[in-house]
């Protein structure tokens, strides 16, 4: 009998312990849920700031090259098919 109620203070232990065990691994799972989403929002907002930054470059590059060019926004393959239809006008 005295091993009996030894086993019974064991597994009661242990089931205590398994308990506390689970409750903290909950609450730590809530937390790294709530980390993960907010990593998640940083993670998207940095990726929208990277693309406007992007095309805030690419149009930067673009005008500059215009500038650059003279073309005026004028493509150089556009202004070449406009010659070509020019010259066959004539023909």
């Amino acid at each position: 009998m005295a091993i009996y109620s030894k086993l019974c203070v064991l597994l009661y232990d242990l089931w205590q312990t398994l308990s506390q065990l689970l409750c903290e691994s909950r609450g730590e799972n809530k937390a790294l849920k709530k980390d993960f989403a907010e990593l998640r929002q940083l993670y998207n907002d940095a990726q929208e700031d990277i693309q406007i930054l992007r095309e805030a470059l690419a149009k930067e590059k673009n005008c500059s090259n215009k500038i650059k060019d003279g073309t005026d926004g004028i493509d150089p393959r556009q202004d070449l098919i406009s010659q070509l239809e020019k010259s066959q006008e004539k023909v």
